[in-house]
C-alpha cells in the first residue's frame, strides 16, 4: 500500500518521457477542478527499448477524461510555470475505468 493515493480523471492524453540514459516514463495529469491547476506524476517504467515501447503501450491506454489512482511515496511542490503538485516514488498508476465506460462518460459530458 502506498502511502499517498491521488483518485481523478486525466485532464490530457498520458505521454511519455525518455531520460538521456534510456529510462522510460509515462507521465500523467490529474487536473484540479475549479483552480486551473494540476497534479503531475510519472512513473518510472525501466531502461531500454523494451521499456520505451511499454512506455507508449501504456500511455495509449490512458487518454483525457481517463479515471485513474496514483500510488505515490510522496509528492513535491513545482513552482514553474504555476505552483502546482508533483507525486514522485509512483509505484503504479491504476486505470479505473473499462473502454465501454470511458466512452459512456464522455458521451454523458457531451450531452451536458
Amino acid at each position: 500500500m502506498s502511502p499517498i493515493t491521488v483518485t481523478g480523471r486525466l485532464s490530457r492524453d498520458a505521454r511519455t518521457a525518455t531520460g538521456t540514459d534510456g529510462t522510460a516514463w509515462i507521465c500523467v495529469e490529474i487536473g484540479m477542478v475549479g483552480t486551473g491547476r494540476a497534479v503531475e506524476a510519472r512513473h518510472r517504467i525501466g531502461s531500454g527499448h523494451a521499456a520505451q515501447y511499454a512506455a507508449a503501450s501504456g500511455a495509449k491506454t490512458l487518454p483525457a477524461g481517463a479515471m485513474v489512482r496514483i500510488h505515490a511515496g510522496g509528492f513535491d511542490i513545482c513552482s514553474t510555470p504555476i505552483p502546482h503538485l508533483v507525486l514522485v516514488g509512483v509505484s503504479f498508476i491504476e486505470h479505473l475505468e473499462t473502454h465501454h465506460q470511458r466512452a459512456a462518460g464522455a458521451a454523458e459530458r457531451q450531452a451536458a
